[in-house]
């Protein structure tokens, strides 16, 4: 699968979207390759919500990067929890 999530800013060309969460692209947060990666942030928020969806396992992997870092420079994330 090697999901993607990209960031997109309404308004602009898509071919300017960013590359934020994939497999390989940030040593600390390992995605699988049927992992989903999916990001949630809040405007309110300096943080946001990175988690990993794997199927029908019980446990996924949540990590909190800074937004600044989340926007396309390398992310430093803080694991919550890692589930297998």
């Amino acid at each position: 699968m090697d999901s993607v999530v990209w960031l997109h800013r309404v308004g602009t060309d898509p071919k300017t979207d960013m590359k934020v969460l994939s497999r390989g692209l940030h040593p600390a947060v390992p995605v699988e390759r049927t992992e989903i990666p999916i990001l949630i942030s809040d405007p309110s928020s300096s943080h946001v919500l990175a988690a990993l969806f794997g199927g029908v396992r019980r446990e996924n992997p949540l990590y909190t990067p800074a937004r600044e870092r989340a926007g396309g420079s390398p992310a430093v994330a803080q694991s919550l929890r890692r589930g297998g």
